[in-house]
């Protein structure tokens, strides 16, 4: 019997679905951050921050779950996840996280740019769970940059500060304690 005919069975009525994988420029942005903190962990001692994909973070205390793009952690951190074979991270354990805007999750991710909502003023599920930074790489055509934001108020579920603004094709300087530059040259927005 063919899977499909036994998940007919099983849920005769079922629509089964799910998101769409991101296209693949999407995906190298993603993989350009996570090179640059690959580098970056090479080259230095002591406690290295480690870009991780496709993780799943838990934001049960604020009742959601994510997989974000990629999310920065203590390298310590993932060493002791592997070993306990830890199925998610919690937010105490994420740096930071980085999204990368797509049509399909624009709304979610940041308003319409004439709008004065931004993780600043209006609730991120990131600043509630208290993750320090959040790196929003907006590829709407009529934005196209990269926004770092830090300062999370819990209570508030929004960022204090807005740490960094950079257009495509700048260099990105995330500062300490990142201290990494990431180039934007082959970023491109979504097509219209």
């Amino acid at each position: 019997m063919s899977v499909a005919a036994v998940v007919h069975h099983l849920l005769p009525d079922a629509e089964i679905g799910g998101s769409p994988c991101p296209p693949v420029d999407h995906n190298e942005m993603v993989r350009d951050v996570e090179k640059v903190f690959s580098a970056a962990e090479t080259g230095r001692t002591g406690s290295e921050w480690q870009a991780v994909h496709a993780a799943d973070l838990n934001l049960a205390d604020i009742g959601d779950g994510r997989t974000p793009d990629l999310l920065v952690v203590d390298g310590g951190t993932l060493v002791e996840a592997r070993k306990q074979r830890t199925r998610h991270l919690l937010p105490a354990q994420v740096v930071m996280v980085m999204e990368v805007t797509s049509r399909g999750n624009a709304v979610d991710e940041l308003p319409h740019p004439g709008t004065l909502r931004s993780p600043l003023t209006t609730g991120s599920r990131y600043a509630r769970s208290g993750i320090p930074h959040y790196l929003l790489v907006d590829r709407d055509p009529r934005v196209a940059r990269v926004l770092l934001y830090a300062d999370p108020d819990r209570e508030q579920g929004t960022y204090g500060m807005l740490a960094g603004v950079w257009d495509f094709g700048q260099t990105v300087e995330l500062p300490e304690p990142f201290g990494v530059e990431i180039s934007t040259k082959l970023w491109e927005p979504w097509q219209i």
